[in-house]
Protein backbone atom coordinates (compact mmCIF):
# COMPACT_ATOMS: atom_id res chain seq x y z
CA UNK A 1 0.00 0.00 0.00
CA UNK A 2 3.22 2.47 0.96
CA UNK A 3 4.50 1.46 -2.32
CA UNK A 4 1.60 2.37 -4.22
CA UNK A 5 0.68 5.28 -2.64
CA UNK A 6 4.45 6.81 -3.69
CA UNK A 7 4.02 5.84 -6.74
CA UNK A 8 1.44 7.92 -7.20
CA UNK A 9 3.10 10.86 -5.92
CA UNK A 10 6.31 10.12 -7.80
CA UNK A 11 4.96 9.74 -11.13
CA UNK A 12 2.64 12.94 -11.42
CA UNK A 13 5.96 15.02 -10.30
CA UNK A 14 7.88 13.61 -13.01
CA UNK A 15 5.54 14.27 -15.67
CA UNK A 16 4.62 17.64 -13.86
CA UNK A 17 8.33 18.08 -14.30
CA UNK A 18 8.59 17.12 -17.56
CA UNK A 19 5.99 19.51 -18.70
CA UNK A 20 7.42 22.53 -16.82
CA UNK A 21 10.80 21.91 -18.51
CA UNK A 22 9.05 22.58 -21.96
CA UNK A 23 7.01 24.99 -20.79
CA UNK A 24 9.85 27.14 -20.25
CA UNK A 25 11.77 26.31 -23.11
CA UNK A 26 8.57 27.39 -25.28
CA UNK A 27 8.13 30.51 -23.28
CA UNK A 28 11.21 31.47 -22.78
CA UNK A 29 11.97 35.30 -24.04
CA UNK A 30 12.69 35.64 -28.13
CA UNK A 31 16.40 37.54 -28.43
CA UNK A 32 14.67 39.60 -31.73
CA UNK A 33 17.82 39.64 -33.13
CA UNK A 34 17.99 35.89 -34.05
CA UNK A 35 14.07 35.76 -34.62
CA UNK A 36 13.42 32.91 -37.13
CA UNK A 37 10.79 32.33 -39.96
CA UNK A 38 9.72 28.74 -39.05
CA UNK A 39 6.25 28.94 -40.54
CA UNK A 40 7.78 26.12 -43.06
CA UNK A 41 9.33 24.66 -40.53
CA UNK A 42 9.05 20.28 -40.73
CA UNK A 43 7.79 19.69 -37.59
CA UNK A 44 8.52 15.74 -38.05
CA UNK A 45 12.12 16.91 -37.83
CA UNK A 46 13.25 14.84 -40.99
CA UNK A 47 15.67 17.61 -42.17
CA UNK A 48 18.20 18.75 -39.10
CA UNK A 49 19.05 21.40 -40.77
CA UNK A 50 18.10 24.71 -39.01
CA UNK A 51 16.20 27.02 -40.80
CA UNK A 52 17.98 30.43 -40.55
CA UNK A 53 15.83 33.15 -42.88
CA UNK A 54 15.39 35.94 -40.72
CA UNK A 55 12.75 38.27 -40.55
CA UNK A 56 12.42 41.83 -39.93
CA UNK A 57 11.88 43.13 -36.41
CA UNK A 58 9.36 45.04 -35.81
CA UNK A 59 10.61 48.79 -34.93
CA UNK A 60 9.06 51.95 -33.80
CA UNK A 61 9.79 54.88 -36.56
CA UNK A 62 9.64 58.31 -35.40
CA UNK A 63 9.72 61.84 -37.80
CA UNK A 64 13.13 63.30 -38.61
CA UNK A 65 13.32 66.34 -40.65
CA UNK A 66 16.09 68.14 -41.70
CA UNK A 67 14.83 71.46 -43.01
CA UNK A 68 18.15 72.78 -43.88
CA UNK A 69 18.84 69.94 -46.00
CA UNK A 70 15.76 69.69 -47.33
CA UNK A 71 14.47 66.03 -46.21
CA UNK A 72 12.51 64.06 -44.28
CA UNK A 73 12.69 60.34 -43.05
CA UNK A 74 11.39 57.94 -40.78
CA UNK A 75 14.32 56.96 -38.24
CA UNK A 76 14.13 54.14 -35.68
CA UNK A 77 12.96 55.45 -32.82
CA UNK A 78 15.38 53.02 -30.42
CA UNK A 79 18.54 53.63 -31.91
CA UNK A 80 21.17 56.46 -31.01
CA UNK A 81 21.11 59.54 -33.77
CA UNK A 82 23.51 62.59 -34.17
CA UNK A 83 23.55 65.31 -36.65
CA UNK A 84 26.18 66.95 -37.86
CA UNK A 85 26.51 70.02 -39.87
CA UNK A 86 29.03 71.87 -42.00
CA UNK A 87 30.85 73.34 -39.10
CA UNK A 88 30.89 70.32 -37.26
CA UNK A 89 32.35 68.57 -40.41
CA UNK A 90 35.12 71.24 -40.66
CA UNK A 91 36.20 71.30 -37.54
CA UNK A 92 36.29 67.16 -37.72
CA UNK A 93 38.45 67.53 -40.74
CA UNK A 94 36.33 65.80 -43.30
CA UNK A 95 36.21 66.60 -46.70
CA UNK A 96 35.58 70.07 -47.40
CA UNK A 97 32.80 68.51 -50.33
CA UNK A 98 30.76 67.48 -47.28
CA UNK A 99 28.20 69.18 -46.07
CA UNK A 100 26.05 67.22 -43.49
CA UNK A 101 25.63 63.91 -41.69
CA UNK A 102 22.88 62.03 -40.10
CA UNK A 103 24.21 58.94 -38.50
CA UNK A 104 22.38 56.45 -36.36
CA UNK A 105 23.36 53.05 -35.00
CA UNK A 106 21.46 50.68 -32.60
CA UNK A 107 24.76 51.33 -30.08
CA UNK A 108 26.32 53.99 -28.97
CA UNK A 109 27.74 56.62 -31.62
CA UNK A 110 31.82 56.26 -31.96
CA UNK A 111 31.41 59.78 -33.35
CA UNK A 112 33.61 61.79 -35.85
CA UNK A 113 37.17 60.86 -36.92
CA UNK A 114 36.47 57.15 -37.24
CA UNK A 115 36.49 55.20 -40.40
CA UNK A 116 33.09 53.75 -39.03
CA UNK A 117 30.26 56.56 -38.89
CA UNK A 118 27.58 54.46 -37.97
CA UNK A 119 25.17 51.52 -39.24
CA UNK A 120 22.87 54.18 -40.56
CA UNK A 121 24.53 56.93 -42.73
CA UNK A 122 22.87 59.93 -44.88
CA UNK A 123 25.44 62.27 -46.34
CA UNK A 124 24.35 65.25 -47.90
CA UNK A 125 27.59 66.68 -50.03
CA UNK A 126 28.91 68.23 -53.43
CA UNK A 127 30.50 64.78 -54.98
CA UNK A 128 29.65 64.12 -58.42
CA UNK A 129 27.94 61.02 -58.43
CA UNK A 130 30.27 59.93 -61.38
CA UNK A 131 33.33 60.25 -59.52
CA UNK A 132 31.90 58.60 -56.39
CA UNK A 133 30.83 55.73 -58.71
CA UNK A 134 34.49 55.32 -59.63
CA UNK A 135 34.97 54.22 -55.90
CA UNK A 136 32.62 51.44 -55.84
CA UNK A 137 34.63 48.67 -57.30
CA UNK A 138 33.78 45.35 -56.67
CA UNK A 139 30.11 46.32 -55.93
CA UNK A 140 27.19 44.82 -57.36
CA UNK A 141 24.83 47.81 -58.71
CA UNK A 142 21.14 48.43 -59.99
CA UNK A 143 19.37 51.60 -61.29
CA UNK A 144 16.48 52.46 -59.05
CA UNK A 145 14.49 55.38 -57.83
CA UNK A 146 14.20 57.18 -54.55
CA UNK A 147 12.18 59.99 -53.42
CA UNK A 148 11.52 60.00 -56.93
CA UNK A 149 15.03 61.05 -58.53
CA UNK A 150 17.58 58.01 -60.61
CA UNK A 151 19.71 56.54 -57.93
CA UNK A 152 21.73 53.72 -58.33
CA UNK A 153 21.79 51.23 -55.56
CA UNK A 154 25.37 49.31 -54.77
CA UNK A 155 25.75 46.26 -52.47
CA UNK A 156 28.94 44.36 -51.17
CA UNK A 157 29.39 41.58 -49.08
CA UNK A 158 33.19 41.33 -47.39
CA UNK A 159 34.29 38.82 -44.64
CA UNK A 160 32.95 41.21 -42.21
CA UNK A 161 30.28 43.40 -43.19
CA UNK A 162 27.79 43.87 -45.72
CA UNK A 163 27.36 47.29 -47.03
CA UNK A 164 24.65 49.20 -49.10
CA UNK A 165 24.66 52.86 -50.59
CA UNK A 166 22.18 55.12 -52.33
CA UNK A 167 23.49 57.31 -54.45
CA UNK A 168 21.55 60.23 -56.00
CA UNK A 169 20.91 64.01 -56.71
CA UNK A 170 18.47 66.73 -56.46
CA UNK A 171 19.44 70.02 -57.66
CA UNK A 172 22.90 70.64 -57.28
CA UNK A 173 22.90 68.17 -53.93
CA UNK A 174 24.74 64.98 -53.81
CA UNK A 175 22.60 62.32 -51.32
CA UNK A 176 24.23 58.94 -50.34
CA UNK A 177 22.11 56.81 -48.10
CA UNK A 178 25.17 54.26 -46.70
CA UNK A 179 24.79 51.25 -44.37
CA UNK A 180 27.63 49.27 -42.66
CA UNK A 181 26.48 46.25 -40.31
CA UNK A 182 28.17 42.99 -39.66
CA UNK A 183 24.60 41.75 -37.78
CA UNK A 184 21.87 39.92 -38.74
CA UNK A 185 19.63 41.02 -41.98
CA UNK A 186 16.75 42.48 -39.55
CA UNK A 187 18.95 45.65 -39.47
CA UNK A 188 19.21 45.76 -42.83
CA UNK A 189 15.42 45.70 -43.13
CA UNK A 190 15.65 48.80 -40.84
CA UNK A 191 18.18 50.69 -43.22
CA UNK A 192 15.85 49.86 -45.92
CA UNK A 193 12.53 51.73 -44.36
CA UNK A 194 14.63 54.18 -43.89
CA UNK A 195 15.46 54.15 -47.36
CA UNK A 196 11.91 54.12 -48.48
CA UNK A 197 10.75 56.60 -46.23
CA UNK A 198 13.19 59.22 -47.64
CA UNK A 199 11.51 62.56 -48.62
CA UNK A 200 12.10 65.94 -50.28
CA UNK A 201 10.85 68.85 -48.25
CA UNK A 202 10.88 72.20 -49.64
Amino acid sequence: MKKTLLLLLVVPLLMGAGCTSKNVEEDKPLDTNQVEDTKDADTTKKDTKKDTTVVAVDVDYVLYENKAMGYTIMRPDNWYWQHFMKNNLTAAGTNELIDDYFISDKNALIGLGSEYLGQIVIEKSRFDLEELKKNMTGYASKQITVAGQPATRFEIQTNENKMIEYHFEKGEQTFRLMYVSSDLPQNQSIFEAVVKSFTFVE
